[in-house]
């Protein structure tokens, strides 16, 4: 439960920055690729100091993977072998990070059409996603309390960010392209624990921000305007942000199941984030913030009584 705890930290504090640039109105394709750049480095360099065996990959057997890959599948509780597992990586970390890229595009589209409290609703709620694969697929059923805290969750996620009380012209290809995304670029997170070999994290986590900052570059010299030490700065702390949100994030799906981890992720992120708000921000806490923060507080209790 320590590492869901601080992926939601680092997760709300990435909420936190982005609020801090847009209220700065600073350059947000620069903090993009910074931030890419920055987890991409950090990633590459962990990953040369490691023992990984990464020249085996040259004389790897493509035909191999693929028979491999559908016995891991079969199996459910199968992870692949050694050279496999890096080959995996390599091919869904890149798929994860355009993921994560299309997420953030679909994000900004979203917020213009249809606001920003819908938006960052079906950003969350994404998660339903990995969430009822793992239940129906791999069999990771959480414990009928558990259920209550993550129905407690995920109303919390709702009650948060949905106004009720205005009547909106819903953009819904826009939002569900959003959930889509976000919720399978979440997904992979959980496919890598799945099946790869945990030693091979860092060459999976590069691959994500590394394919990220390769999509983000075209963005960023179509929006390029003066460089800003400031952009720089808050670009950097999300990069940290965005890589140990991944770590922990992987490393609590290794301890905690896939239907519990998720909504709590969610739910406290945007938990922290409107506390965050209230004592940074100094903005005013409504009563559904109140009620929402309850909740979340009483699910993450009712849900360590079983864990």
């Amino acid at each position: 439960m320590v590492y869901l705890l601080a992926s939601i930290f680092f997760s709300a504090t990435i909420g936190l920055l982005f609020k801090y640039s847009e209220t700065n109105n600073l350059n947000r394709f620069t903090i993009t690729f910074t931030n890419y750049f920055v987890a991409a480095s950090i990633c590459f360099i962990t990953v040369l100091r490691s023992d990984l065996s990464l020249l085996n990959l040259i004389n790897s057997d493509i035909g191999f993977f693929w028979e491999e890959l559908l016995i891991v599948i079969r199996n459910k509780d199968m992870h692949f072998s050694d050279q496999n597992s890096l080959l995996f990586c390599i091919l869904l970390g890149g798929c994860t990070g355009w993921l994560y890229f299309s997420a953030f595009i679909y994000y900004q589209i979203s917020v213009a059409k249809n606001g920003i409290n819908l938006s960052a609703m079906f950003s969350r709620l994404g998660i339903l996603i990995p969430m009822l694969i793992a239940i129906f697929f791999w069999q990771e059923i959480p414990t009928k309390i558990q259920f209550v805290g993550i129905l407690m969750s995920l109303s919390s996620i709702v009650i948060t960010n949905l106004n009720f009380g205005n009547q909106v012209q819903i953009h819904k290809k826009s939002l569900l392209s959003l959930f889509f995304f976000a919720g399978l670029g979440v997904f992979c997170n959980k496919i890598f624990q799945k099946y790869a070999l945990i030693e091979h994290t860092q060459l999976f986590l590069f691959c994500i921000f590394g394919s990220a900052l390769l999509v983000s570059i075209k963005p960023l010299l179509i929006n390029l305007k003066q460089i800003v030490v400031k952009d720089i700065s808050i670009g950097i702390l999300i990069g940290i942000s965005n890589l140990l949100t991944t770590l922990f994030l992987i490393s609590a799906l290794n301890h905690v199941a896939a239907a519990v981890v998720f909504p709590l992720f969610s739910a406290g992120a945007i938990v922290l984030v409107m506390l965050g708000g209230k004592f940074i921000f100094r903005e005013s806490m409504t009563r559904k913030n109140l009620i929402a923060i309850l909740m979340t507080i009483i699910a993450l209790v009712i849900i360590n009584l079983k864990i």
